[in-house]
């Protein structure tokens, strides 16, 4: 149809031909053809049509597939969610995606075929400009991080060099950095907390010495002085006196032993150990309590523990063991170590009249315990309500 309307119209007014058809041929193939064709007139009337056909099939479907690899690539290009755009060797812009409109505040009308730093002035001399220079001189790929102040934005971004210029891809990463910050001043203020608590928890067990020492330990050693003073105003002394005052001294003296045990704990080689320590410890308990404490540690290897997690856990039982009896009104206590390959687990459980975690959760001896226990990266949790007793469990990992 299409041929013959063309020579119609050659003959008819001289109008020539050039036409790109598909045509099917005789075993009903698809093929592309080339055909021209011009008139002779003599004497204002056709006496000729002359032209040719030529087989461009190969060349065409070369070019089709090529002009779709080229709308694939921008269908691509237009679809992903990063920005991109692409620069000659020149610095030219040859390709402005919607993405970077959006980001950049710049139309591919206003940046595509210039100089993209004439169009984009304002990144000049900073660490984008310099960094896409050192991928296209060096021949590297480059991916780093900047902030565009005139947007007050972060930007990640990475620049691939190749023989034909620069292609850049970048990201808004804006809130990704504000959410990196939060939880960096999170952290610091966490490491804060954890630092006033050990300093609290230090002043209140200085506190805790000085009232031992002035309450205790130092009316036993008056009062032996006084038995003393009374013993020297007495002829040839009194025997009865002194016994006494020997008495309040030797009291005195497993006061401050006990003491110099809770201080130190396990954490030294020279001392006890945390086992021998914690089962000492439990045992003043026993003695002066009438509460049942059972203590399991059968797969707790004390060796495999560094010297500051003992010391811990040490301080860690000896809080919580004082939290129960002053709060608990408990009959029976279970502690347990227990070793398994990839963490350790401490667990303090009683049965007395617990709480509700929901309510009371946050005292200043349960906030202590949490406090040394993030120290090596413990974590703390409670389970206990009302009437049914509490469970504390503590997992290091390992």
């Amino acid at each position: 149809g299409i041929i013959k309307q063309r020579v119609k119209e050659c003959i008819d007014k001289g109008t020539p031909w050039d036409e790109e058809l598909q045509i099917v041929t005789q075993k009903g193939n698809l093929k592309w053809i080339r055909t021209i064709g011009e008139a002779e007139f003599k004497n204002g009337k056709c006496i000729r049509v002359y032209g040719s056909f030529q087989d461009i099939d190969a060349t065409k479907n070369a070019q089709i597939e090529v002009l779709k690899a080229y709308e694939e690539k921008n269908t691509i290009l237009e679809s992903i969610g990063d920005a991109f755009f692409a620069v000659d060797k020149n610095w030219v812009v040859t390709y402005w995606n919607q993405q970077a409109e959006k980001i950049l505040r710049m139309t591919r009308h206003e940046t595509t075929g210039k100089n993209i730093w004439e169009v984009w002035d304002d990144a000049s001399g900073t660490d984008f400009y310099t960094i896409c220079h050192k991928a296209i001189a060096e021949n590297t790929v480059q991916n780093f991080d900047t902030f565009y102040e005139k947007l007050n934005g972060w930007f990640e971004v990475s620049a691939y060099p190749s023989s034909n210029g620069l292609s850049v891809y970048f990201i808004d990463i804006t809130e990704k950095k504000m959410l990196q910050q939060r939880l960096l001043e999170e952290q610091m203020n966490k490491q804060k907390e954890i630092a006033r608590a050990v300093v609290n928890a230090q002043e209140r067990e200085r506190t805790g010495i000085g009232e031992e020492l002035h309450d205790n330990v130092n009316q036993l050693l008056a009062a032996s002085k006084l038995y003393l003073d009374h013993s020297l105003t007495q002829p040839g002394g009194d025997r009865e006196s002194v016994m006494t005052s020997i008495e309040y001294i030797g009291n005195a003296m497993d006061e401050l032993r006990k003491l110099s045990h809770a201080l130190v704990g396990p954490a030294q080689n020279k001392t006890m150990g945390l086992i021998n320590s914690l089962e000492k410890l439990i045992s003043d308990i026993t003695k002066v309590k009438d509460i049942s404490i059972h203590f399991l540690h059968s797969t707790y290897q004390e060796e495999e523990s560094e010297a500051g997690l003992k010391l811990v856990i040490y301080r860690i039982i000896q809080e919580q063991l004082n939290n129960i009896l002053k709060h608990a009104g408990a009959s029976e206590i279970k502690i347990e170590l227990k070793k398994e390959a990839d963490y350790l687990m401490v667990s303090i459980r009683d049965n007395g009249k617990g709480f509700d975690t929901s309510v009371n959760s946050k005292g200043i001896g349960l906030e202590n315990i949490k406090h040394r226990a993030e120290l090596f990266n413990g974590v703390m949790q409670i389970i206990s309500s009302a009437g049914k007793g509490c469970k504390m469990k503590i997992i290091f990992k390992t």
